[in-house]
């Protein structure tokens, strides 16, 4: 019988996202980060903030790219990072091209979804913010269904 491998995850820092200690202390401030992430975006994008316990950004992984309309999201995908880096809580982030981030009946089922795995993982989801392309509106679920996060982390000042 052949030897089974032995194998090990790494994280690696492919660029700064930003300041050394970037604060996400709301979801105002939360949107401002991500501006800078997806300016010039011609596509969805999903990706996830990854805190310390004391809510400074560790840094941003594009989870995944998807289409003018759209982007595809699996839990594995989202929380691979998460437990890789390792971080006490995550910010799920999304943006939406058409300048409207009002969320769809997907964005909702996907957060709900998230929000059950970080419970099952330890690694509780604090907000799911969308920003629009071209305006400066943002959307955050924390804010606007706060009873989806039901005695999770919360934003510290």
């Amino acid at each position: 019988m052949a030897p089974v491998p032995n194998l090990k995850c790494l994280l690696v820092r492919e660029q700064p996202a930003g300041p050394a200690s970037v604060l996400a202390c709301g979801p105002g401030a939360v949107a401002g980060i991500l501006r800078a992430v997806y300016r010039g975006a011609d596509r969805e994008s999903f990706a996830v903030l990854l805190l310390d316990q004391k809510n400074h950004v560790l840094g941003i992984n594009q989870v995944s790219l998807g289409t003018l309309t759209q982007t595809c999201v699996h839990p594995r995908e989202v929380f691979r990072p998460a437990i890789v880096a390792p971080c006490a809580t995550i910010i799920l982030a999304h943006n939406h091209l058409s300048g409207d981030p009002s969320p769809s009946a997907e964005d909702e089922k996907v957060t709900k979804r998230l929000i059950e795995v970080g419970a099952l993982v330890g690694i509780p989801v604090l907000d799911h913010v969308i920003v629009a392309c071209r305006t400066e509106a943002w959307f955050s679920f924390r804010d606007a269904r706060p009873e989806l996060f039901s005695g999770q982390s919360v934003y510290r000042e």
